[in-house]
């Protein structure tokens, strides 16, 4: 059983995500929040195998929460899902150590796979962002001589290279 925690702060989208993904039999929706402040205090004592968090919260938003759970909470996968699809916003959260990025209009089933990916180590970026986010994550890595965050080595644009 997944355990799973999602954070937004509009109350109609925390239910809708609550009663859907609650039906799914190997999904637990053991709680919700309105913030990334919110969301950390709950997760301290829920402990959620994955936070489906929002990125533009009022009060402490998505990529800040993203860092203050890491930095709490490690072993908490966080899947960003928004209706923001700017490389920026992406970028910012993988680099706090977000474990995917999701937007809101993709199917229930498409989530629910997102899910399944990021438990079993995966990340999950929308197809018309991965190689964009790649040239913009090996641009920064050659500037300041870093490797590519944690988690995203073997992340490929799905181009064949021989």
């Amino acid at each position: 059983m997944i355990r799973i925690m999602i954070v937004d702060d509009q109350p109609l989208v925390r239910e809708g995500l609550s009663t859907l993904l609650g039906l799914r039999s190997e999904i637990e929706v053991v709680g919700t929040a309105m913030d990334g402040k919110d969301a950390l205090y709950k997760a301290v004592e829920l402990l959620p195998d994955i936070m489906l968090m929002d990125i533009r919260m009022p009060g402490v938003n998505g990529v800040e929460g993203t860092r203050l759970l890491k930095d709490s909470l490690p072993d908490v996968k966080v899947l960003i899902l928004t209706t923001f699809n700017d490389s920026e916003y992406i970028f910012d959260a993988l680099e706090e150590g977000a474990n995917g990025y999701l937007l809101k209009d993709m199917p229930t089933d498409t989530i629910v796979q997102a899910i399944l990916t990021v438990y079993h180590g995966g990340v999950v970026l929308p197809k018309e962002f991965t190689s964009q986010v790649l040239t913009e994550l090996r641009m920064k890595s050659q500037t300041s001589q870093e490797e590519l965050p944690k988690g995203l080595e073997g992340l490929s644009d799905g181009k064949r290279r021989y």
